[in-house]
């Protein structure tokens, strides 16, 4: 079981590496909140042509399940900043420093947030995408902070 888990996140670091190189993203941390964000060079935050999108991965192997996904995001909205949030807890990353301490909902919320607003992101609004237990954490997010969201997308899968 281990060597399943060991490709996971082989397979995880593949693939950051390759959004890194093929589309321009670079790899940050705030807090402790993990992710990978791309914000085109020629973006503004009063431009409201191009939101900027964040991705809420779900249950799973983290981004590698996701990978389609993600590279449509990129493609589609290439005008737009993207920003993919890691989620070691939920995505059998049993290597990752925070597999067995995850952040609570307010934590990520708060951390979320904070980045947000860094990035001054709020101003003018995101779109959040997001896919199972994730979708908890998203309408708790557009609850809990209502100024700043232009849109959510919730996706939902079922077995």
């Amino acid at each position: 079981m281990q060597i399943l888990y060991g490709l996971f996140a082989l397979g995880n670091k593949v693939l950051r590496s390759h959004l890194v190189r093929t589309y321009e993203m670079e790899e940050g941390c705030w807090g402790e909140l993990e992710y990978l964000i791309r914000i085109p060079s020629n973006w503004e935050p009063s431009n409201t042509n191009y939101p900027p999108i964040v991705f809420l991965h779900g249950l799973g192997i983290g981004m590698l399940q996701y990978q389609s996904t993600i590279t449509d995001l990129l493609q589609r909205f290439s005008n737009s900043p993207i920003l993919i949030v890691r989620q070691p807890s939920i995505s059998q990353d049993i290597f990752h420093k925070r597999h067995l301490q995850p952040m609570d909902k307010d934590e990520m919320v708060e951390s979320l947030h904070g980045l947000l607003l860094t990035l001054g992101w709020t101003t003018h609004g995101v779109t959040v995408v997001s896919h199972s237990k994730r979708v908890l954490l998203t309408t708790r997010f557009s609850r809990e902070l209502t100024v700043g969201l232009t849109a959510v997308a919730l996706f939902l899968t079922h077995g």
